[in-house]
């Protein structure tokens, strides 16, 4: 393709992905020499069987649009997504990843499980596959550091960093920490600690209990309690914790402790909207408010039609990380537009711009020096009295990467 002509490509895709989503800014990136033709073909690698018909649905969105920017811009060519399943296994999402490269098809959607996407990195990496998942969110370092992988969702340990504002911006002053000592909820605490004392508070205590612990409590209660010591005002004061299914149990155990209930308890994407409220004794759900975070779509007319018809589809709720289905495709299928080639060189080099352009059913999907997610919004939930029970109540949202927090219900 010489200058000019592609020079007009870049302004016809610019017009037509206007008229999809918002307008994102045109890139830098030249397209290849080479017109793009034929069949663009993609591989998709669902987690499970179960969410094999999910896949297929946000992927042939995805798709359409994609087939409808190479119509009316008069690209050649046009895209197909082969959707096929992991079985719940990572051996197995790895053998469709080496199916796929010995097809000739180097460019993925997949690892939506981290477990998955762990035993597909080297072989991705070594023969100049790209994968874009989805949903992974494996802090470790030779994910995060992987030239080959993006991810379309923060990993786990930037939930600390998200808490720590919000607990800030709520006006909470010291905090004591209850959590599980493994790698994923100490990770957490560790990026908590750091980004909270760098805007003024300050981390009393960070009491540990084992993982395997799931039920008596009281020793490490009591060291929470005693670390808040005469600082216990709901004000002022709170606790961050950091648990999985044992939470329940922790809650209940706080009935035995009064100046606990007395301050605003924190927690982790583990918690909200998963916890059922009505599991946890009622003065505790009345005083605690433990609120936690939950990544969200970005709803306007087009991600609310097709939250309806997901809904109608399969009785559940179009959530973050099945939205990113259908985003993962659109940036890897938008990078080989604006590449202009199918070559992974190329549209490695060409997808961090896309993705920062391109605003999809979560939003705009910028990405950080590593691949990972950097644009997102997090919806803030809190335990509540609504009407006759209580139940998980939507009280603001967190931005990032301007760390803005907006609070829309009293707490």
């Amino acid at each position: 393709m010489d200058r000019d002509t592609g020079f007009i490509f870049g302004i016809i895709l610019l017009i037509v992905i206007l008229a999809v989503f918002i307008a994102p800014k045109p890139t830098k990136i030249e397209p290849d020499e080479h017109m793009l033709s034929g069949a663009i073909e993609m591989g998709v690698i669902a987690p499970t069987t179960d969410d094999l018909e999910k896949y297929q649905y946000l992927s042939g969105l995805a798709e359409a649009q994609l087939n409808k920017i190479c119509n009316d811009s008069g690209v050649n060519a046009s895209f197909m997504f082969t959707v096929v399943s992991g079985e719940g296994w990572a051996a197995r999402a790895l053998e469709h990843t080496q199916g796929f490269h010995e097809h000739g098809v180097d460019l993925l959607v997949g690892g939506g499980w981290s477990s998955q996407l762990w035993v597909m990195r080297d072989y991705v990496e070594t023969r100049g596959m790209i994968v874009v998942s989805p949903s992974s969110t494996n802090p470790q370092e030779p994910m995060i550091q992987t030239d080959s992988i993006f991810r379309l969702t923060p990993h786990d340990y930037v939930i600390g960093k998200i808490m720590a504002h919000v607990a800030y911006d709520y006006g909470v002053e010291n905090m004591v920490i209850l959590e599980r000592d493994d790698a994923w909820a100490v990770g957490i605490g560790d990026w908590f600690l750091d980004e909270y004392e760098a805007l003024g508070g300050e981390v009393l205590k960070r009491v540990k209990y084992p993982p395997a612990q799931s039920s008596d409590f009281q020793e490490h209660l009591d060291k929470v309690e005693n670390s808040l010591g005469a600082k216990s005002t709901r004000e002022s004061t709170g606790v961050f914790l950091l648990s999985f299914g044992e939470k329940s149990v922790i809650l209940h155990e706080l009935e035995e402790y009064p100046g606990l209930v007395n301050v605003t308890w924190f927690s982790t994407d583990a918690v909200a909207n998963q916890l059922d409220v009505n599991s946890v004794p009622e003065k505790i759900s009345a005083e605690i408010k433990l609120i936690s975070p939950h990544h969200l779509p970005v709803w306007g007319n087009y991600s609310s039609s097709i939250s309806r018809e997901y809904h109608s589809l399969f009785d559940d709720n179009l959530g973050f990380y099945e939205a990113n289905i259908h985003d993962s495709c659109m940036v890897l299928g938008l990078s080989v537009l604006e590449a202009g080639s199918m070559n992974t060189s190329k549209v490695k080099e060409a997808l961090p711009e896309v993705a920062k352009d391109f605003v999809g059913l979560t939003g705009s999907c910028g990405l950080d020096k590593y691949g990972d997610r950097l644009d997102f919004r997090t919806g803030l939930y809190a335990f509540s009295y609504l009407g006759t029970s209580f139940r998980w109540l939507y009280v603001g949202e967190y931005h990032s990467p301007t760390n803005e927090i907006i609070w829309e219900n009293t707490t």
